[in-house]
């Protein structure tokens, strides 16, 4: 891609994983371009490549918009990303150099710290999210497969995802926290099974979780459409 087309695609998918571009959204050419100051061509091929990884999706008459992800597709995705995070874990526990096992150490002694805190009545859950998506992606950026890697940040819809934490009860807290602290001593270890084990078991979790998030929004909207109905 040229310049200009990775720094349209960059910018487009930054909007849509931090949520200024939400599920369905349309996505005009024209805005983007102007917002960031280049011609629509690169905007346009930078949507194109956005579609082939999933960002986006042509709607007939409608022009390009955000993907919606169905609850099938949500389950799918979950599935796909706890296969990533076992082999990520195994990798990682066989290859991570010192410095490396101490940096992923750090961030996730980051996240730990801030989940301890998630009874009380500022949680921040964002946050939480924020921090639990860098240490992850700095995981699997280690790991030694660029691949996977590649294929974990493209299947990261973080303003789905999010939603996941948003419904987490105290014992899943509990346990998230526990998962902070377990993963890097099994780096230390270099114990591939078992780090394998505790990331395929987090993101397995995570996707329980979305897809509970994902219903009660569902029953939500179906209340509100009978409420607006009477």
């Amino acid at each position: 891609m040229s310049q200009a087309i990775t720094r349209a695609y960059e910018a487009i998918q930054e909007g849509i994983l931090d949520g200024r571009f939400p599920p369905g959204a349309r996505l005009v050419e024209r805005d983007i371009a102007e917002t960031l100051g280049i011609s629509r061509t690169p905007v346009r091929e930078a949507l194109r490549h956005l579609e082939a990884d999933g960002f986006v999706q042509h709607r007939p008459n409608a022009g390009v918009a955000v993907s919606l992800l169905t609850e099938q597709a949500m389950s799918d995705l979950g599935d796909l990303r706890a296969h990533l995070a076992a082999l990520c874990g195994r990798l990682a526990a066989r290859r991570l150099g010192a410095e490396e096992r101490a940096a992923v150490a750090d961030r996730f002694a980051a996240v730990r710290d801030h989940l301890i805190g998630h009874a009380a009545p500022d949680f921040d859950v964002r946050e939480a999210f924020r921090l639990v998506r860098a240490a992850h992606a700095l995981l699997f950026d280690l790991c030694g497969n660029e691949w996977l890697a590649r294929s974990f940040h493209r299947t990261t819809f973080a303003m789905v995802m999010q939603a996941s934490y948003m419904s987490a009860t105290p014992g899943e807290w509990a346990a998230i926290t526990g998962y902070f602290t377990t993963l890097p001593e099994a780096l230390e270890e270099g114990d591939e099974t078992l780090a394998a084990s505790l990331m395929e078991a987090y993101f397995r979790g995570a996707r329980q979780r979305l897809l509970r998030a994902h219903r009660r929004g569902l029953e939500s909207a179906k209340h509100e459409g009978g409420d607006h109905a009477r």
